[in-house]
C-alpha cells in the first residue's frame, strides 16, 4: 500500500542522464513509497527496449541536426522529445504496481485544467480522440516504473521529420491518420507550457490574458493576486464564442498595457513612476509595430487569410484583413472531408493564393488544400511560441505580407 509520496523534477535536459536517473529511483524506490519524477530532453529520440534505431528513426537526419538518440528500459514505440514535452515517471515497488490508478493521476490533472482526457487501450491517453500521451513499462527485482510523454507544444515537424512510422502502422491506418493521431495540448490551452506554470507556481500576483483563456488554471491561480488586462477590451467573436486572442492587434495590446500598468500603480505605489516609464516605452514600440503593419500590408494583392485555427480575427481586424474560412471547426479536431470541401471551393473562388497553420500545429490539412488548389502553405505564430512578441508579430506580419503579395 501507497503510504508516502516522493517528487523529483529533472535538472538539466540530457536524455542519458535523465534515464539513468529514473533507472537509479526505480532500483532504490522504498516500500510503500510513489516516486513522481518530471523530467525534459532536448532534441532527442528515444527509442524501446527491442527497437531497431535505423528502423525507427531518421538517424542520419537527427545526428546531422545535433540531435541526440537514447534507448529507454521500457518497450514501445519510438517518440520524440524537446522542450515542448513533458515526461513523467511513477517509480513504485511491483506489489504496488496500478496502471489504472496511475494514468487516472494524468487523466484527472489534464481535467482540471479544462481538458477532456481519456485512457485508450494499454499505452495511449487521449483527448478529443487525438493522442497527446504515449506510455510504457518496466519490472525488474521487484521494482516497476510507467512512464510517459505529455506532448505541450511539441514541433510537429520534428516529429514526422525524424520518426519513421511502421510499414503495419501505415497499411492500417493510412498516412493521414497516422498524422492526425497525435495532438498538442496548447492547441486547446495555448497558455499551457512547462515554464510558464513553474513560474505561476512561484508567482504571488497573475497577469491574466483574461477572455476566458485562464479557466482551466483556477486551482493554479487560488490564492493569488489576479489582473485581468483584457477587461474592458472591445471583443470580436468566432465559431467557438469570443475570440481570446486579442493580442494579435498592437492597438488592443496598448488598451490591455495601460490596465495592467494602472493596477500594477495600485498594488505598488512606490514604484509608479518606473511603471509609467516603462508603459510609455511599451506603447510606443506598440505604435511602431502597428504601423510596420498598416504599411507592409497596405497594398497586397489579396486580404483574405485562410487559417488553420480560428484566431486570428484581432490580427485581421487590426491590419485590415478579412478571414475566408477556419479549417478547424472544433477546437482539437481536424476537419472532416466536407468541411475541406467547402474551404477548397472557398480558395478557388476567391483566388486566394495561400492558407497558413499556426507553430507547432499541425499541416496535414493545409497540405491537402493547398494540393486541391495550388496555393501555398506558411506557417503563422498565434500563441508567441518564442516569447518575443515583437519579434513574432513582426515575422507574422512579413509571412502574411509574401505569401499574399
Amino acid at each position: 500500500m501507497i503510504k508516502h509520496l516522493q517528487a523529483f523534477i529533472g535538472a538539466g535536459t540530457n536524455p542519458h542522464r535523465n534515464l539513468a536517473i529514473e533507472e537509479y529511483l526505480t532500483d532504490t524506490v522504498p516500500e510503500d513509497t510513489l516516486i513522481v519524477y518530471l523530467w525534459q530532453n532536448k532534441h532527442t529520440v528515444v527509442i524501446g527496449r527491442n527497437q531497431n534505431a535505423w528502423a525507427e528513426c531518421r538517424t542520419a537526419e537527427l545526428e546531422r541536426d545535433g540531435g541526440t538518440l537514447a534507448r529507454r528500459l521500457s518497450g514501445g514505440g519510438a517518440v520524440y522529445h524537446d522542450m515542448g514535452n513533458l515526461n513523467f515517471t511513477f517509480s513504485l515497488r511491483t506489489e504496488d504496481y496500478d496502471l489504472r490508478r496511475q494514468q487516472s493521476v494524468i487523466v484527472e490533472a489534464c481535467r482540471m485544467l479544462g481538458i477532456p482526457a481519456e485512457i485508450s487501450g494499454r499505452n495511449d491517453i487521449l483527448t478529443n480522440g487525438c493522442k497527446f500521451s504515449g506510455n510504457s513499462f518496466y519490472s525488474h527485482n521487484g521494482c516497476s516504473f510507467h512512464n510517459g510523454t505529455l506532448l505541450l507544444s511539441v514541433d510537429m515537424a520534428n516529429l514526422g521529420k525524424y520518426l519513421t512510422p511502421s510499414k503495419v502502422k501505415l497499411e492500417s491506418k493510412g498516412v493521414a491518420s497516422v498524422r492526425s493521431r497525435v495532438i498538442n495540448l496548447t492547441e486547446l490551452v495555448p497558455t499551457l507550457t512547462v515554464a510558464q506554470m513553474e513560474k505561476i507556481e512561484g508567482a504571488q500576483l497573475v497577469l491574466e490574458s483574461g477572455l476566458g483563456l485562464e479557466d482551466f488554471m483556477e486551482g493554479a491561480l487560488s490564492g493569488k493576486t489576479r489582473i485581468d488586462i483584457a477587461s474592458g477590451l472591445p471583443t470580436l467573436t468566432g465559431d467557438e464564442g469570443v475570440d481570446p486572442h486579442w493580442w494579435l492587434d498592437p492597438t488592443r495590446f496598448q488598451q490591455a498595457a495601460a490596465t495592467a500598468a494602472r493596477e500594477l500603480g495600485a498594488q505598488y505605489p512606490e514604484f509608479s513612476d518606473r511603471i509609467t516609464e516603462n508603459l510609455a516605452a511599451f506603447d510606443e514600440k506598440l505604435s511602431d509595430l502597428q504601423a510596420y503593419g498598416d504599411e507592409a500590408l497596405a497594398n497586397l494583392s489579396c486580404r483574405e487569410l485562410v487559417t488553420f485555427h480560428d484566431g486570428f480575427s484581432y490580427f485581421a481586424d487590426s491590419f485590415g484583413l478579412t478571414i475566408a474560412a477556419a479549417m478547424e471547426v472544433e477546437s482539437g479536431s481536424e476537419p472532416s472531408a466536407k468541411e475541406l470541401e467547402a474551404i477548397i471551393a472557398i480558395v478557388e473562388e476567391n483566388q486566394i493564393p495561400a492558407v497558413f497553420y499556426e507553430t507547432n500545429g499541425e499541416a496535414a490539412s493545409a497540405e491537402v488544400v493547398a494540393n486541391e488548389t495550388g496555393c501555398s502553405v506558411w506557417t503563422l505564430d498565434m500563441a508567441i511560441s518564442s516569447g518575443d512578441y515583437f519579434a513574432a508579430m513582426r515575422e507574422n506580419i512579413d509571412i502574411v505580407k509574401e505569401a499574399l503579395g
